[in-house]
């Protein structure tokens, strides 16, 4: 099985008209990243072995000391018999 998906975020913020009636806050310019996306892949390799990958990204606040946050999370398992698996994985901080 092959699985995959990715997912893009942009935003623009703004403050709303005087006369609107959304409840929600303002989203100010630098108070959320402009950009986010993730990518996340699943497979069954060969072997009885099988992968999984995640990236995550988040755009800098520009109203914050945070900068852009870049992360990698990857799993290789091993399923030698139906009731056993063995993996490693690693992830970034």
């Amino acid at each position: 099985m092959e699985t995959s998906g990715f997912l893009q975020l942009f935003a623009n913020g703004h403050t709303k008209n005087s006369d609107s009636l959304d409840p929600t806050a303002d989203n100010p310019d630098g108070a959320s990243p402009r950009h986010q996306w993730y990518v996340r892949s699943s497979l069954d390799l060969p072997m009885h072995l099988e992968q999984d990958l995640t990236v995550r990204y988040v755009d800098r606040l520009s109203k914050s000391q945070y900068t852009q946050l870049l992360s990698l999370d990857a799993q290789l398992g091993w399923k030698p018999i139906a009731h056993l698996e063995l993996s490693v994985g690693g992830k970034t901080c």
